[in-house]
């Protein structure tokens, strides 16, 4: 949305507040804005061949998008005038629209904040920047609200986020100073400026521990969306997803056919006996909108557990769990580290005639969760192996170990084999790092 359209969209809230045709007016107009805010942009995504470095072909992109993403819920922020009937009832309703919409753009946010690099994602800041002040009032309205279950929720899902990306940034900063410090000779490194970095980092794993500790490793698990009981007979699920194929370096592939022959075999791949079992359906085109995007469809039958009741896994299911593998980069035969980056996505329920259909939020909770947990466990671990050189941080490393472990959490589920490999390395490091530390060598003699 550029800025002719902002000024379009604030010209005609004001104008339908003046017309007094308030419930119907901002209905259709906020929702013609918050869509327009996702669609993909001709030539938004421009495909890279040449094997460039990361910050110059991916990071203002992202940011670029993430950015033009948020700005479309400032227009949901508005405070009715007073003139207005029912004024408190209106803007209520506006944030619970506003809070809907900022938790689908987080996730689609998150799945492209997964790599390890020190610059902050500017959307989900922006985000939280505007909702800030709305949710400081209290929420009495807000939860009066005839879909007050679901507004609860995405009260509950917003907060979740907000923890998570606050993480976020704290790793990041850490990141850094780590990398700066790195470029300069150690006998040259300032006392002062290797004490800002472990107390960067000691902030950071603290922020990382508590989301994981005091959810109890139920972080975006603790939501149950009700909109599936409007269907009585829940067939099918499916998710759309429009993405680009990146490689391990951060460089855009423009999708030719080959490409997304190969991929669609290797996503179906990955459904495995149940996707068999479940009438998997995998479709992989060129995007008809933007020429470097790929459109990818999922779909397959539900069943107890993942589309009917509770989902009880909360690893978003068949679907999730396949997806998961394309935005970590871990699909079989297929390109090594190649990487399908989300730049929209949604999920469904369907009937069993395909005419009614309605969100299925879980899969793409589940998919964050997969997604998520393991590169934060993956991020406290890289800063326990750089404060085991000052601490012993033994300890604390075999309580994380245990908690990801533990049946009751089921954590290691949502790891990929990758992840496994580099949690087992990067624990092995902090030993051997506290070790040295103490001087006492029986710690990695029990291992």
């Amino acid at each position: 949305m550029n800025h002719e359209t902002e000024v379009h969209s604030a010209y005609a809230v004001q104008k339908v507040w003046r017309n007094n045709d308030i419930p119907m007016g901002l209905v259709v107009m906020e929702s013609r804005v918050l869509i327009k805010s996702r669609e993909v942009k001709a030539g938004f995504q421009q495909p890279v061949k040449e094997e460039r470095d990361q910050e110059v072909t991916r990071e203002p992109h992202q940011l670029f998008q993430s950015s033009l993403k948020a700005q479309a819920v400032q227009w949901l922020c508005f405070s009715p005038p007073p003139s207005v009937a029912d004024g408190e009832l209106l803007q209520a309703e506006l944030l619970a629209r506003a809070l809907e919409h900022c938790n689908l753009l987080f996730r689609e946010f998150a799945l492209i904040s997964l790599w390890r690099t020190p610059t902050v994602p500017a959307g989900p800041h922006n985000l939280l920047s505007l909702l800030a002040g709305p949710l400081k009032q209290p929420t009495d309205v807000l939860l009066s609200l005839d879909d007050a279950h679901n507004v609860k929720d995405n009260l509950q899902e917003f907060e979740d986020w907000k923890t998570y990306y606050e993480c976020d940034a704290l790793y990041r900063s850490w990141l850094k100073m780590e990398q700066e410090n790195a470029e300069v000779p150690p006998e040259l490194l300032s006392i002062e400026e290797k004490q800002r970095a472990i107390s960067a980092a000691q902030e950071a794993l603290d922020q990382g521990s508590a989301l994981l500790y005091e959810s109890n490793g139920f972080w975006l698990a603790g939501m149950v969306s009700s909109d599936a009981n409007e269907l009585t007979d829940v067939e099918w699920l499916e998710v759309h997803v429009t993405a680009v194929l990146m490689s391990d370096t951060g460089a855009y592939l423009a999708p030719e056919a080959t490409l997304c022959t190969a991929l669609s075999s290797s996503l179906f791949e990955c459904g495995g006996d149940s996707g068999v079992q479940r009438q998997l359906t995998v479709d992989v085109q060129k995007s008809t909108k933007d020429g470097s995007c790929v459109d990818v469809q999922l779909r397959c039958v539900s069943i107890e557990g993942d589309g009917v009741g509770t989902a009880i896994a909360h690893d978003g299911g068949l679907l999730g769990s396949i997806l998961a593998l394309a935005a970590k980069g871990e699909l079989p035969h297929f390109q090594a580290g190649l990487i399908l980056e989300v730049v929209t996505m949604d999920a469904w329920y369907w009937d069993n005639s395909f005419v009614k259909r309605l969100p299925a939020v879980y899969i793409l909770q589940g998919l964050c969760r997969r997604c998520c947990l393991p590169e934060l466990i993956l991020r406290c671990l890289q800063l326990r192996v750089f404060l085991a050189a000052f601490e012993d941080r033994l300890e604390e490393n075999h309580k994380l170990i245990d908690f990801v472990s533990s049946r009751e959490t089921a954590l290691y589920g949502l790891f990929s084999q990758r992840q496994l490999q580099e949690f087992l390395l990067l624990e092995a490091e902090v030993t051997i790092r506290s070790m040295e530390f103490t001087g006492d060598d029986s710690s990695v003699m029990q291992q």
